[in-house]
């Protein structure tokens, strides 16, 4: 019921009330008076309440956040204000898309030093979620009349697509041999000697060149080859139709791919066809990383696109493509390595690393 209604109906029983005590008189009439006089006290003790004074904030556990793993937020209630409050709830609204009704906590009283409120949301999903408000409300002990205040606290929650490990041969088979099956590992190590430089504060005792510190009496140090990293791109081929279940595959794909590479150090890049501007070229280290794994987080799922195979790609030395299986022939004539995403190849995330271990024929996707 609205709060004026409530307010309206109170009021004028309660003149309804003091016009028959004193026309009629009477015990009961009186205890009626009383009865309602405490009820509008309590009422007007509860829209005078300085709720104003409560602070909230939010805390999530530290991230980063996967799609499917669980996330513990604390809520931290504190006021600077005693106040008689019969109740205050506290609740949390979250994004419909997390699958979580909004939780809800009811506090009875509220210590001065306040107090921690923590729920989990058990299976992420993937994306960037805006978390915004907090509503705070109390009312009296008969359910009359309420008092609600809102909170802002905007806050972003990065989720990224979920991962399964793989190993750096797998990953080295599939970005440098393509449909050819891999003879040996393409990544080794620079041990080509190239001179010899001037000892460094820093520098390693075993790269120390002792004939040559020997000869001249001044510390030599090795000087190798610079050694070459591999470069791959990874493609999302948007220009064919995966299903949200096969979407979240590919993307998954993607970002397991690029996990490996970050542990292995290589350099690798992402982008998806129809948005060429975003994309994130071959690189390694940390940060390249997060951002290909924010990228990964932004992209919706969507059934059209303008997205083609000329789109910015043909140009790259490596590539690694995402797609579906009506799309394997527009790609088998490039020559790149491919991951099929759909009936008759990946169909569950689990199975990637079993995927990657099959035959050259296997990456085609299905004839």
């Amino acid at each position: 019921m609205n709060p004026r209604t409530v307010w309206v109906l109170v009021i004028s029983t309660f003149l309804v009330v003091i016009l028959y005590a004193i026309s009629q008189g009477g015990l009961l009439a009186w205890h009626l008076f009383g009865f309602l006089a405490v009820v509008i006290g309590l009422g007007l003790l509860m829209q005078l309440s300085p709720m104003h004074r409560i602070r909230v904030t939010r805390t999530v556990t530290p991230g980063p956040y996967y799609a499917g793993q669980s996330l513990i937020m604390t809520l931290n209630v504190s006021c600077s204000t005693r106040w008689l409050w019969p109740y205050v709830m506290i609740q949390d609204e979250l994004p419909e898309e997390l699958g979580l009704m909004d939780p809800t906590f009811i506090v009875h009283r509220l210590p001065p030093r306040g107090t921690s409120l923590s729920y989990q949301i058990p299976d992420l999903k993937r994306g960037v979620w805006d978390l915004k408000q907090v509503r705070l409300s109390t009312g009296d002990p008969f359910g009359l009349f309420r008092h609600s205040l809102t909170v802002d606290i905007p806050q972003k929650l990065v989720v990224w697509p979920k991962i399964v490990s793989l190993s750096a041969s797998q990953l080295s088979a599939l970005f440098w041999q393509g449909t050819n099956p891999a003879r040996h590992l393409t990544r080794q190590h620079a041990t080509y000697l190239r001179g010899v430089r001037d000892y460094v504060a820093g520098d390693r005792l075993s790269h120390v060149h002792w004939k040559t510190s020997a000869r001249t009496g001044v510390f030599k140090v090795k000087q190798f080859e610079p050694q070459t990293l591999p470069q791959c791109t990874i493609v999302l081929d948007r220009a064919c139709q995966f299903s949200p279940q096969e979407w979240e595959i590919a993307l998954s794909v993607a970002a397991s791919f690029v996990s490996q590479a970050l542990q292995s150090k290589d350099a690798i890049g992402l982008m998806a066809l129809d948005v060429p501007r975003a994309k994130v070229g071959p690189a390694t280290g940390p940060s390249p990383f997060a951002a290909m794994m924010n990228f990964l987080s932004t992209l919706p799922y969507t059934t059209t696109t303008n997205a083609t195979v000329e789109a910015g790609v043909k140009d790259m030395a490596r590539r690694v493509i995402i797609t579906t299986a009506e799309r394997v022939q527009v790609w088998q004539n490039l020559r790149d390595g491919l991951v099929v995403i759909g009936p008759g190849a990946l169909q569950d995330l689990d199975d990637l690393p079993h995927y990657l271990n099959g035959a050259p024929s296997m990456h085609r996707g299905p004839s």
